[in-house]
């Protein structure tokens, strides 16, 4: 029996018929839709029924979802209209590279993306390339703090302790000192990291590489406490290397830019907002590739009415402390209606005019992904203000580590004036 399942956001899996889990496996899943809601109050998954029977979907989040039983859920982005798996999971794994901070090239990803593993071991497999870096390197060591009742005299007496411990054994000493070695925080997680990952991965190799690092890291205990250890790691300069395994370690042990979930229904769950996704992608190569400006993301805020409603734009522009262009992404797949105004929402654009008016700027750029149609749309104005409808083909992040096709298309959003299409 097959362990595992791909599915493409909004696709149907029914609990009997075609498309279909084990009725056992279906009600786990359902289990987990019921018990988990995101920070908007929605549900993580789609929970339906038609004519064929009870139903989950995907929306908007992807990732991974494993029961109990090891069976694995794989839900990938559905990039444009026309799709396959493996373009799905090449373009999601570049573009959530920006949202984790994880550099990694395109031919990288695109040799993970094709591998027979699902996403999980995916991750993993990225894990452990910079855990194997990093111990080839050699761990970093630091001074820690040990307190113990010693034969010799070292750092300093804990006098208290000391006549309690020692009143008989003057021989002895209850002392604290520094120790140089390689427990410190940073050692710490990504051992606690491997620790956890060994439980999860169900591929042989995956396997044998935990057990190798294990190994070399044998003598490096657990993290008691990952918020602290966290906040006490140090990613300056004599810690090279270290930046982005720490930061799968968080993916791993925090769920950090996964949303958390509740109730023991299933294993393990990674899921991606791919609202955030996109906007992350597409804010870094803003910034990457538009340097005359003043890129701010997720940071400028006004409010109206009197601080009563705030407006967070995410992408604002600025020029001389002046709002240039402002640039809102949306994670949706346009059609080809112009009687719907291509499926464009009425409260995003109330809310796109709510930012203009608020930021003094008369250029908004609304950005999706590219539909599959490489259609130029009409700008919406009210000759005052003007909303821009860009679109991005995220497709050709699969193709190679050439740059120039998404640079010349990030321009063509940032720089609105130079890219506007005529009425």
């Amino acid at each position: 029996m097959n362990n595992r399942m791909t599915i493409i956001e909004y696709e149907r899996v029914y609990r009997k018929g075609d498309n279909s889990i084990s009725a056992l496996q279906f009600d786990k899943v359902e289990e987990f839709i019921l018990q988990n809601i995101d920070n908007n109050g929605e549900r993580l998954l789609n929970l339906g029924a038609d004519a064929k029977g009870k139903y989950f979907s995907a929306l908007n989040y992807v990732g991974i979802i494993q029961l109990k039983d090891g069976f694995t859920i794989e839900i990938l982005p559905k990039i444009t209209s026309e799709y396959d798996e493996d373009t799905c999971r090449i373009v999601f794994l570049k573009m959530l590279a920006a949202t984790v901070n994880i550099n990694y090239k395109i031919s990288d990803l695109a040799d993970l993306g094709t591998h027979k593993d699902n996403l999980l071991e995916v991750f993993i497999s990225m894990f452990l390339d910079e855990a194997e870096k990093l111990i080839q390197r050699g761990l970093r060591s630091g001074y820690t703090e040990f307190t113990g009742n010693e034969y010799f005299f070292k750092g300093h007496l804990n006098v208290s302790q000391n006549i309690r411990d020692n009143l008989v054994h003057k021989e002895r000493f209850n002392v604290t000192y520094d120790v140089f070695n390689t427990d410190r925080s940073e050692n710490r997680l990504i051992r606690s990291t491997l620790d956890k990952l060994r439980r999860l991965s169900g591929d042989p190799a995956n396997q044998r590489r935990i057990l190798r690092a294990v190994q070399m890291m044998e003598e490096i205990p657990l993290s008691n406490n990952y918020d602290a250890d966290f906040a006490r790691c140090a990613l300056d300069r004599n810690m090279s290397g270290y930046a982005t395994i720490l930061a799968w370690s968080k993916v791993f042990l925090k769920n950090k830019t996964f949303t958390s979930y509740n109730g023991d229904s299933i294993a393990y769950a990674l899921l991606f907002p791919m609202e955030k996704v996109f906007e992350s992608f597409v804010a870094q190569q803003v910034k990457r590739y538009c340097t005359d400006y003043d890129v701010y993301t997720q940071s400028k805020r006004k409010y109206l009415f009197v601080n009563k409603f705030m407006l967070l734009p995410d992408i604002v522009l600025e020029k001389s402390h002046k709002t240039m262009c402002i640039i809102d992404t949306k994670w949706k797949i346009l059609n080809n209606n112009s009687n719907d105004n291509y499926g464009i929402s009425q409260a995003d654009m109330y809310q796109m005019f709510a930012y203009a008016k608020q930021f003094s700027c008369s250029s908004i750029v609304l950005c999706y992904p590219e539909p599959g149609n490489n259609k130029q749309y009409k700008p919406y104005t009210d000759g005052e203000i003007t909303v821009y409808i860009r679109t991005i083909d995220l497709s050709i992040l699969r193709l190679s580590d050439d740059i120039s096709q998404i640079k010349e298309k990030i321009q063509e959003i940032a720089y609105i004036e130079k890219h506007i299409v005529q009425s």
